[in-house]
């Protein structure tokens, strides 16, 4: 562990996520991506490319976003880091934003660095890897084009019940929280993060809002029309 790894953040930093990067080195990084994240641990390799990957990246259209940090306190969780604004980007865009990191946080920048890593790389490991990603959910959702009238028939059927099942009144008036959606896709309790990140992913797209926006410790959303 590098003598940087006893710095906390306990102040506020102005630094790129670039930067940040050159601060620290991989083998620091990966322990804490491990503790986050255990089912990442075999993982390792590509979150390995990805740090050497942005750390050559050369800061280019930049937007004036910034990368957040955050600790994310949940009802009868353990508080964890939450990053933000890291993977809604290409790397050039990224490695150049200016980085905040909350006055709650008190963490070894190792650590901050291992939880944007994981942000920046919930897409892929590589550029190449996130536009496969995008291409392949883009195509999922466009009618085929290959003349088969199975494939034609099926995907209208599907759109057709999914317009009318997700306009009917008993579905606009149902909560989720990150509980209900760790349920629903099978996550476990300990990777709760994931949850938040589905959800955050999801508000940010505006799919879905609070179902109480004057706040409170406990979280519920509804669909945007409800």
């Amino acid at each position: 562990m590098t003598q940087l790894g006893s710095y906390l953040c306990t102040k506020k930093i102005r630094m790129t996520l670039k930067e940040l990067l050159n601060k620290v080195e991989f083998e620091d990084v990966a322990p804490y991506i491990v503790r986050h994240y255990p089912d990442m641990a075999k993982c390792l390799s590509g979150f390995k490319e990805a740090f050497d990957g942005m750390k050559n990246t050369i800061p280019a259209n930049l937007d004036g976003e910034q990368v957040k940090v955050e600790l994310c306190i949940e009802d009868g969780k353990e508080p964890c880091l939450a990053t933000y604004h890291s993977d809604n980007a290409d790397w050039e865009t990224v490695v150049g934003r200016e980085v905040i990191i909350g006055t709650n946080v008190s963490a070894p920048l190792e650590e901050v660095v291992a939880v944007i890593l994981f942000d920046a790389t919930f897409w892929g490991f590589t550029p190449e890897d996130r536009e496969e990603t995008f291409d392949e959910w883009q195509e999922d959702r466009r009618p085929p084009t290959n003349g088969n009238p199975y494939h034609l028939k099926w995907w209208h059927l599907t759109q057709r019940e999914h317009d009318s099942k997700c306009h009917k009144k008993d579905i606009g008036t149902r909560t989720m929280n990150n509980q209900s959606l760790r349920t629903r896709l099978g996550i476990e309790d300990k990777n709760y993060p994931m949850a938040s990140r589905i959800i955050k992913d999801a508000l940010e797209a505006k799919l879905i809002k609070e179902e109480n926006a004057e706040g409170g410790n406990r979280h519920n959303y509804i669909p945007y029309w409800a």
